[in-house]
Order: C-alpha cells, then sequence, then structure tokens
C-alpha cells in the first residue's frame, strides 16, 4: 500500500536533512550505504532520503524496544541456561525482522 503524505518542514527539520540529501557528505553516503545494506535502493531525491531516514529511525527505535524487552526479561529470568535461549530468541526474531525489511 502506497501513501502519500503532506509534511511541513521547520527550518531546524530542513537543517537536519540537509547534509543527508546532499550528495557527496558523510551523511548522505551513510544513509545510501544503508539503504544499500537493507535493499531500499538509491537515496537520489529527497523524498528517498526521508524514506530511508524513517525506516533507519523505525528500525533503531524497534531495536531499542527489543532490548528494553529483554532486560525486562532478564530481571525475571535471570539464569545462565535462559540467557543463552533469551540471546537465541532474539537473534532469531531479530533475523526475521530484518528479513521483512
Amino acid at each position: 500500500m502506497t501513501k502519500r503524505l503532506s509534511l511541513i518542514l521547520g527550518e531546524g527539520d530542513q537543517l537536519t536533512l540537509e547534509p543527508f540529501i546532499r550528495p557527496g557528505t558523510g551523511q548522505h553516503q551513510v544513509l545510501q550505504q544503508w539503504a544499500t545494506e537493507h535493499g531500499v535502493g538509491a537515496v537520489n531525491s529527497e523524498a528517498a532520503a526521508i524514506r530511508v531516514l524513517l525506516q533507519a529511525g523505525a528500525e533503531a527505535l524497534a531495536e531499542e524496544v527489543l532490548d528494553a524487552g529483554y532486560a525486562e526479561l532478564a530481571q525475571v529470568y535471570g539464569g545462565a541456561g535462559e540467557r543463552e535461549e533469551r540471546r537465541t530468541a532474539r537473534d532469531r526474531y531479530v533475523a526475521r525482522a530484518e528479513a521483512t525489511v
């Protein structure tokens, strides 16, 4: 499903985005590398840069949510064997999540 949204960017937002949009900057190169590694495609427009930044940010936050959830589980289940099971389960979940991105 595709959805077109209007987005009003303040001056601060524009200044934050500008280095990611401008080819040749370190930020643009890193964003392009991230996009390539995640199969997103080229970052060749403002819209593409914003989409990739949105995906990267959402993925980073999802990782933080997982880490917080696993930290909570670690407090409840603190055994060494259980710790290895949790790590294995987390790794499987991350692999499935990355396969869908």
